[in-house]
């Protein structure tokens, strides 16, 4: 049974992801105030879920509470099951929320156009704070499972143990005669 969505408690959390309990705790930064309240994934529609297929349009919702009001940066760092950072995404330096009002509540969507990550399973961190500094971090806050897709029409997909990143790419030949 895949886990919709896990609300995040006041220091330690059991992740679930694609195939239920995970075997790893999330674990806030000793420095965090507990505010991010619920974090899901979403994949092609609007149910949230723990698989994602590959290329497939990505989103990470996170709700958050605070005692003071405040503009949201939300940062994701997505890891694989070893623990090795595969990228980052935040607005701390898109800055798409520069300029909404302050608030005390709400959620933050950070919306991926195509995931190109091999199979496999994978960790998600996640920062809360403003345009200066972090309020709220949460380590190995949620996990998703990556299934293979087709990408390249051909039926074939390099062996996830050659990396992480899927990089769809073209080929050419210029023949050259002696």
């Amino acid at each position: 049974h895949v886990a919709a969505g896990e609300r995040i408690r006041s220091h330690r959390i059991r992740t679930r992801g694609a195939d239920g309990p995970s075997r790893r705790c999330s674990v806030r930064r000793g420095v965090s105030v507990p505010t991010m309240t619920f974090v899901e994934l979403f994949c092609d529609g609007e149910e949230p879920t723990g698989m994602v297929r590959m290329g497939s349009p990505f989103a990470v919702r996170v709700s958050f509470s605070s005692h003071q009001p405040f503009r949201p940066v939300l940062g994701i760092g997505v890891k694989t099951a070893l623990g090795v950072p595969v990228f980052n995404a935040s607005d701390r330096f898109a800055r798409q929320l520069s300029l909404c009002d302050p608030c005390t509540q709400g959620t933050i969507e950070c919306h991926i156009d195509a995931l190109l990550l091999m199979p496999g399973r994978y960790f998600l961190d996640l920062w809360l704070g403003d345009q200066t500094h972090d309020i709220d971090i949460v380590f190995d806050a949620i996990s998703f499972e990556v299934t293979p897709a087709d990408l390249l029409g051909s039926g074939h997909l390099p062996p996830s143990s050659l990396g992480p990143v899927f990089c769809p790419a073209r080929w050419s030949l210029q023949e050259r005669t002696v």
